[in-house]
């Protein structure tokens, strides 16, 4: 403020610039090898980047707008005239020539030279001892060069490389936004305080532990950002000043370095515990700090990228040197002040800055880059540091995972989200029951469609009831476990059922199984009693029952059926025997990782929560047409199995092995006008990639579409949308230890670029709970386990009283008795209440919808003879279908017989369990401690078997092998070889039979690629 003379104060600053020789360099190079250029002198009045503006907005452009090095000098200046009395100047720098400790002594010689230029004299100035290229020069000798591994920057480098070996490329914390491709280095700035009575508290930990009020920040800072981030590898950088000898404090010039300090953050340690290996940290950081940073950067060779910085996208600045605002500038009747901007670069995620003060409260602000964080979101991480600090001082002997994060209120707002709404249900204990009324309702309604065959309502209660009673004879009742072994077919639904309606819990077991697999899985579930409707097709299960000692009944609904013979009529309690709420309705087997599958039991009163909310939510009635698509070894088909039974509704069941045919799917709900379809995800995929657009187009019957059983891509979810614009859409999520499906998102509008698609909220009464590692909840856009409580629980694992224990745990937020189970999915609540799945913490997969435990498989594997190490993966094949990667490897001198090892795995496994590529290694990687190193896994070949080439020859062979090698993403298919051996999947293989047939010209299945 005051009466400014713009003109001298530009000859001022030409006297500046030609006293600092920095900020008339340029650095252009030589071979691509570059090097500083200092202008002459002379060149100054007529290189100055000087410029008046007359907004704000102008002089904020100046400071956000980049500088080209090699051509422009690193300094540019803007003078804005407010008033006649009242300018803003805007010094704007690159920090390649001035520090932050540079800003006063370029100030100070500004004003000097005005004062002087005002008054129509030359400044004279102090002359500088030495410029910045000097101390370059000096710094250089000094250090060394680091191709020298002898010499001080070697030595250092060497420490560096070693210390930040590994380190993570970027830190993730809760953000508002995606991270862009490309930083646009625009931020903002929050300010916070630290109260006095923790500020007092840090003064004293640091004395009684040995460490700096600086070091139990940064081990603070660093418990916050492992919280938020759900990790434990964790670099903060900070800066240190550079300016060791008096002779410096006079030039401008940027001697700041960059130090990143690395800390391991274990949840159960003690604050005391990293505050020693933090202090161990620092002190060898500030060792070997004369290495510039730039260099330490080019030694450890991060992952580059214009999106983020290098090494640390975190920097704590602790006390910060004197600054231009701290000083009393005035000078020739003009006095200077500060300007506040709201744009202020920022070249980190954030830049926190703490300042202490020998008495009262400590002053905080952060610097946040704005293409990641919204003000509020950092105000929240500020508050959280200073509560996490306050938290860690205060007991620093208790562990740093259970410091809270969320305040009283913040574990409110998130109890209130956890829950679905509370809902009273029907009276009603059995979901026979239900069937059984709905059959009395409409007896003539249409209850399924198996291909050209419809049962009414009155004939299917009419064979449900028959068969319970014969099941009861045999000596069905609750909690009776009864294996079901059909193809799809009526005789499949009509068995279902009947087991239920006596009272029973149904197995469901695939005619494909093999048979040491059955055995144990009717030893585990207690199946007394079998029914198959195909003994032709169940080789393995009647070897497997007669092991056990189990009672094969054969099942036939193609006869005639009196439906008012007394033997057709509902069975009574009395008849069946006491069902209860928590009766077992069914057991169903998933992937275990012990190399068995494992038998998940659930209750009546599970179910009937998942049916009543599913028909209130998705709502169907007797108009509608539902397809039964879902294998029933796979829980997904249970909602079909019974819900649309429940209201009336027709059931659609495909023919065996139909729901892997695209074009047949789509000319099943064209033919029967079926409102109502479920996929998996990846079988949506193929879905929206074989059928035809025309028939697409034509499928306007459907009105409610469902994805679950594992994750649904936003490029799946678009397109899906586009198909069907108007119907009732929704992403479902839950294992199969939660009845099928326990959150649910209805999505509306989806790009193909949105970042995920959630999983939503939870249904009713039942509760979805994110927490980390120490089982604390974490707040609103933290990672953490899902761990998922309510009504909807299964009762546990059929025989596995161990693995129950280990996967239901108490419920400490919940009444007593209360359980949550732990899914093992990473997820995070996003801030309107809806889930994020973010994938696994652990070896469990799901592929086309099949939960996996890659641990299962591999204990098959390494049991295979001549195999001495194995591994399993899932990879992504050029044609993006996902394939089991089964790893090999055999002892020193020896060879894998892979034919033997195949073997092994087809006799043990499912087929969906089995490896489609095969890697046979030499030796395999194991870390320190002596481990399979997962990561130096080499990537999958596809299609690099060795497989004697035979060309094929004819029109038809030709089409064919290149459909094969389009799909496989390879160069070549010979005639002999196996689809499967190749690398094929299900998935793809519903591509390759589509496309086929259409270079054919004739309709073929997927079977008619296995004959």
């Amino acid at each position: 403020s005051g009466g400014l003379d713009v003109a001298s104060l530009e000859a001022a600053m030409a006297d500046v610039v030609g006293r600092h020789e920095v900020l008339r360099t340029t650095f252009p190079d030589i071979d691509g090898v570059p090097f500083q250029s200092v202008g002459s002198r002379s060149s100054v009045a007529e290189q100055l980047d000087w410029s008046r503006v007359d907004s704000l907005a102008e002089i904020e452009s100046a400071a956000m707008t980049g500088f080209d090095l090699v051509r422009q000098r690193p300094l540019r200046v803007r003078v804005w005239e407010v008033s006649p009395d009242e300018h803003v100047l805007a010094l704007v720098t690159h920090h390649i020539a001035a520090d932050g400790e540079s800003q006063l002594p370029l100030l100070t010689d500004l004003l000097a030279a005005y004062a002087s230029r005002v008054q129509g004299r030359v400044p004279e100035f102090v002359p500088l001892a030495v410029q910045f290229a000097d101390y370059a020069i000096w710094q250089h000798e000094v250090l060394g060069s680091p191709e020298d591994p002898e010499s001080v920057v070697g030595r250092q480098l060497s420490y560096w490389t070693e210390r930040l070996r590994g380190l993570p490329d970027v830190l993730e914390l809760p953000a508002d936004r995606s991270r862009p491709l490309v930083a646009s280095h625009d931020g903002r700035q929050v300010e916070f305080v630290v109260p006095e009575n923790v500020a007092g508290q840090v003064a004293e930990v640091a004395v009684r532990y040995g460490v700096t009020p600086f070091m139990v920040v940064h081990a603070a800072l660093s418990v916050l950002l492992a919280r938020l981030s759900s990790t434990e590898d964790i670099a903060v950088s900070t800066p240190i000043a550079g300016r060791g000898q008096a002779e410096l404090d006079a030039l401008v010039g940027m001697f700041v370095n960059t130090l990143v300090l690395r800390a391991e953050v274990v949840p159960g340690m003690s604050f005391a515990e990293l505050l020693e290996q933090v202090r161990a940290t620092d002190l060898e950081a500030y060792a070997h700090a004369d290495v510039p940073f730039e260099a330490v950067v080019d030694a450890v060779d991060p992952v580059r990228s214009e999106a983020f910085a290098p090494l640390a996208q975190v920097l704590l600045s602790f006390n910060p040197g004197a600054s231009a605002r701290d000083v009393d500038l005035s000078v020739a009747g003009l006095d200077f002040s500060g300007v506040e901007i709201e744009r202020i670069p920022a070249q980190l995620d954030l830049y926190i800055t703490v300042s202490s003060a020998d008495e009262g409260e400590w002053a905080g602000s952060i610097v946040y880059a704005t293409d990641l964080f919204e003000a509020s979101t950092v105000a929240g991480f500020a508050e959280q540091l200073v509560g996490v600090l306050g938290g860690l001082v205060a007991v620093p002997e208790g562990a740093v995972g259970d410091v809270p994060l969320l305040t009283a209120a913040g574990v409110e707002a998130e109890r209130v989200l956890e829950w679905g709404r509370p809902v009273e249900l029907p009276v009603v204990v059995s979901v026979a029951d239900v069937v059984a009324a709905q059959v009395a309702r409409t007896p003539g309604a249409v209850a399924l469609v198996f291909g050209d065959r419809e049962v009414t309502y009155g004939e299917f209660g009419a064979r449900v009831n028959v068969l319970a009673r014969e099941l009861v004879s045999a000596g069905v009742g609750s909690e009776s476990a009864v294996a079901v072994v059909m193809p799809r077919s009526v005789e499949m639904l009509v068995a279902v059922h009947a087991v239920v309606a006596a009272g029973g819990q149904y197995v469901p077991v695939d005619v494909g199984t093999p048979v040491d697999r059955v055995e144990y899985m009717l030893r585990t579930a207690g199946a007394g009693l079998v029914l198959v409707s195909d003994r032709g097709v169940a080789g393995a299960v009647l070897s497997a029952a007669e092991a056990v000692g189990a009672v094969v009944l054969d099942v036939d609904a193609s006869g005639v059926v009196d439906v008012g013979a007394p033997e057709a009529s509902v069975l009574s309690g009395a008849d069946r025997g006491v069902v209860r709420a928590d009766s077992a309705v069914y057991t169903l087997f998933t992937s275990g990782s012990t190399g068995m599958p494992k038998g998940v039991t659930l209750s009546h009163e599970a179910l009937l929560n998942r049916l009543w909310w599913g028909l209130d939510e998705l709502p169907i009635d007797g108009g509608d047409v539902v397809v039964q698509k879902t294998p029933y070894t796979f829980d997904c088909s249970v909602p079909e199995l019974f819900a649309p039974l429940m209201v009336g509704a027709a059931l659609v069941v495909l023919r065996e092995g139909g729901h892997l045919e695209p074009v047949y799917v789509a000319a099943e709900i064209a033919r029967t006008r079926a409102t109502m379809v479920h996929f998996v995800p990846s079988m949506l995929s193929v879905f929206l990639d074989v059928v035809p657009a025309s028939v697409l187009a034509s499928l306007d019957s459907v009105r409610i579409v469902s994805a679950t059983g594992e994750a649904l891509p936003p490029a799946v979810a678009a397109p899906t949308r586009e198909v069907w614009p108007e119907a009732l859409f929704y992403n479902l999520y839950g294992p199969t230890e939660a009845a099928v499906e326990i959150t649910f998102e209805r999505i509306g509008r989806v790009s193909a670029d949105d970042p995920t698609v959630p999983i939503g909220v939870p249904v009713w009464n039942s509760s979805a709970v994110v927490l980390d590692a120490r089982l604390n909840r974490v707040p609103v856009g933290v990672p953490g386990e899902l761990y998922l409580g309510g009504v909807q629980l299964a009762r546990g694992y059929a025989g596995r009283a161990d693995l129950t224990a280990e996967r239901f745990v108490a419920d400490r937020f919940g009444e007593p008795g209360a359980r949550l189970y732990r899914t093992g999915d990473l997820v995070r609540r996003l801030p309107g209440g809806a889930l994020e799945y973010l994938g696994r913490t652990d070896f469990q997969v799901k592929l086309r919808g099949q939960r996996i435990e890659l641990g299962e498989i591999e204990a098959v594997l390494a049991s295979a003879a001549g195999v001495v190490h194995a591994a399993v993966t899932v990879a992504v094949a050029p044609d993006g279908g996902e394939h089991l990667v089964g790893y090999v490897s055999a002892g020193p001198g020896e060879r894998v017989d892979l034919d033997v090892v195949r073997a092994a795995a087809v006799a043990a496994l499912p087929g969906y369990m089995v490896p489609s590529v095969w890697m046979v290694l030499d030796d395999f990687t194991l870390n320190t401690a002596g481990k399979i190193d997962r990561k130096a896994l080499p990537a999958p070949e596809f299609g690099s078997l060795e497989v004697e080439y035979v060309a094929p020859e004819g029109a038809a062979e030709i089409a064919v092998a290149a459909v094969f090698a389009e799909l496989l993403g390879v160069e070549r298919v010979g005639v002999t070889e196996s689809f499967f051996d190749a690398g094929g999947n299900s998935l793809s293989a519903m591509r390759v039979v589509a496309r086929a047939g259409q270079v054919l010209g004739v309709e073929l299945s997927v079977r008619d690629l296995f004959d």
